[in-house]
């Protein structure tokens, strides 16, 4: 288990690629479950308001939104001609999110407990920014090596992951509050 968290991180700070994950669809599954735990955890922290998601809104957009990101990475992979390296690839982008994820914690709980304090509310979205920034990073990286391609191309394919995620998630998720 160490060890995974461990390869994770180090996808996370550019010292790995997709290429050192275990080509393993248990994994593969017991990764998604953790990340569907964590995510259904950060959606029933209060906004700034003290509202919530509610279930019925939120594990469709869970499911839909991890099933389309698998998806379109997957898509990415095997559309370039690198069909084998899919199942890591995969597996490592749901790892990365995770840590990611686990990042959000301390914005998220800042964010629930600033009420109408904008400074903390300022440092939630700067936290948050940052993170995206550091995952437009991360996909662009685990894009370059599952695709031997320029890092260019690779942010390109990250981009576009992006960019899809917030189209589910703005047209699933009602605005809570």
């Amino acid at each position: 288990m160490l060890a995974l968290i461990r390869l994770f991180w180090d996808i996370c700070t550019f010292r790995r690629g997709p290429q050192d994950v275990p080509h393993s669809f248990f994994l593969l599954g017991s990764l998604l479950l953790v990340k569907l735990a964590i995510e259904l955890v950060i959606f029933y922290i209060p906004n700034g308001t003290g509202a919530t998601l509610s279930l019925s809104a939120v594990v469709p957009y869970m499911l839909a939104d991890a099933a389309i990101a698998m998806g379109v990475v997957y898509l990415i992979v095997w559309l370039n001609g690198y069909a084998a390296r899919g199942l890591q690839t995969v597996t490592a982008t749901v790892g990365v999110d995770i840590v990611l994820t686990i990042a959000q914690l301390p914005f998220k709980y800042l964010v629930s407990s600033a009420g109408n304090q904008a400074d903390k509310v300022a440092i939630f979205y700067f936290g948050t920014m940052l993170i995206f920034l550091w995952e437009l990073g991360i996909y662009s990286h685990v894009f370059r090596h599952a695709l031997s391609t320029s890092i260019f191309k690779a942010g390109g394919y990250a981009l576009l992951c992006f960019i899809l995620s917030f189209v589910i998630y703005y047209q699933m998720l009602p605005v809570a509050g």
